[in-house]
């Protein structure tokens, strides 16, 4: 394919994106410039083995049986690369691929067709913003190979809100994108190389007659926003050999950094999972210049869905994963954040007084009084508990969270001890412990001080 007309050299790269870039650019020509990372068996086989050294991940398709099958959608899918190679590894594993590019997908199922994989794979042409599929359907999501983030704001989180719409209560969402903190440190205006064509026809019987007479280079120039949160490229793909010109391709990506990432998912209703995060790094080009562009460095993240349901009952116990059987998370609880406390829950929508809204045996947490009952909180002494009139109420002088209060100054003297550890030594150290060493660790920091 060639373009008629040579766009000239252009002083800013935003201008000339255009909107919805990339329902274009998934084509023949996107095959040999990223065809180094995306028509590589041994990328694919990399990346697919670090989504099985997630340890739910392995243990989910390790288990997986024809009675018991495990459901994956592979979002963004491209031509398959990432379900047909987990496809043949894992059988009882079922995977869907949805992508918008319909060249991708002929290609995608004209590969399983050869694998005879069409029993556990199904691919279908649909958007990441409106996923083609019924809610709470899926075990595992994965959106890969640099798939997120071509969109707006608006866009980028409304695909994280479909993915958790379409992932069964307890479900594990997985992806990858670019590594803004790291792009930003190593910004470079423009890079070329040299496009492997072989790994390309090798993968690609139909494209074997065309790429054998071709020399192409890819010629790439970058530039970012103001803000820096977004990073624009002109792609040019020259053939010498004819001579002509293949692509002028401008588009453009979020970039997000990791407590970014973290923050679109929270509002998405998504709990990160840190400890599972890796770093992935594009190949190296041994043809001459290597610029692997916006593939060269990418975060995988791993989140998960609050194990809840919208038609569970609210004396229904909803199970998450076998060690959690006899959880129950209301379905009015979302994950809420604070910066001081870390990772809560909250409610949703009113819920009537006595509503059980978290069981986990032998506990349970049931609302005694109505949210809108403001004359009196439970004094914080844990051997009282009794309710105290906010009017006569002793309160912290460090003014710290209004709702730690005592009955009288012989109840805060009770608790003083256990309370000026949550309120001085917590909100110290609380971040340090955070970053040094994880959210559980901080929560039970916070538990061994109520007890």
């Amino acid at each position: 394919m060639t373009i008629p007309g040579q766009l000239g050299r252009v002083s800013s790269l935003f201008p000339y994106i255009e909107k919805d870039w990339w329902r274009d650019a998934y084509n023949e020509t996107y095959l040999y410039a990223d065809g180094d990372c995306v028509e590589d068996p041994t990328v694919t086989a990399k990346e697919c083995d670090g989504l099985l050294n997630i340890p739910r991940v392995q243990k989910l398709f390790q288990n997986a049986t024809s009675i018991t099958p495990v459901k994956v959608l592979d979002l963004c899918c491209g031509q398959g690369r990432h379900t047909i190679h987990l496809a043949k590894r894992f059988p009882a594993v079922h995977f869907h691929g949805v992508d918008q590019s319909t060249y991708l997908l002929d290609i995608a199922q004209e590969r399983a067709k050869a694998e005879d994989l069409t029993r556990n794979t199904k691919f279908e042409a649909g958007d990441a913003r409106q996923i083609p599929v019924a809610d709470d359907n899926f075990d595992v999501i994965v959106l890969l190979g640099n798939s997120f983030g071509h969109g707006n704001e608006q866009d980028n989180l409304q695909t994280v809100r479909e993915a958790r719409r379409v992932l069964k209560p307890g479900g594990i969402f997985i992806i990858d994108y670019v590594d803004g903190e790291w792009m930003r440190a190593n910004f470079t205006q423009s890079g070329w190389e040299w496009l492997d064509t072989e790994l390309v026809a090798k993968a690609n019987k139909q494209l074997r007659s065309i790429t054998a007479s071709m020399k192409l280079l890819a010629c790439r120039e970058r530039e970012l926003s103001p803000d820096k949160k977004l990073l624009a490229s002109r792609e040019i793909v020259i053939d010498l050999a004819a001579p002509a010109v293949h692509q002028d391709l401008f588009y453009s990506v979020r970039m997000y950094d990791l407590d970014e990432m973290e923050g679109l998912l929270h509002r998405a209703g998504l709990c990160m999972q840190p400890q599972d995060a890796q770093q992935i790094n594009g190949p190296k080009n041994e043809n001459g210049a290597a610029d692997a562009g916006m593939m060269e460095c990418r975060q995988l993240v791993v989140a998960h869905k609050p194990g809840v349901t919208s038609t569970a009952p609210a004396t229904a116990l909803t199970p998450l994963v076998p060690q959690d059987a006899d959880l129950y998370i209301h379905p009015h609880l979302t994950p809420d954040y604070d910066p001081e406390k870390g990772r809560s829950l909250r409610v949703s929508e009113s819920v009537p007084v006595g509503t059980v809204l978290v069981v986990d045996p032998p506990y349970a947490v049931v609302p005694s009084e109505h949210p809108s009952t403001h004359d009196a909180i439970m004094c914080s002494n844990i051997i009282c508990r009794r309710q105290v009139p906010q009017a006569i109420a002793v309160r912290c002088p460090n003014d710290c969270i209004q709702d730690v209060v005592w009955c009288n100054d012989h109840c805060r003297a009770t608790g003083q001890a256990t309370h000026d550890f949550e309120c001085d030594w917590l909100k110290q150290h609380g971040t340090t412990i955070r970053e040094k060493e994880d959210e559980y660790t901080l929560s039970m920091a916070g538990g061994v001080a109520l007890w």
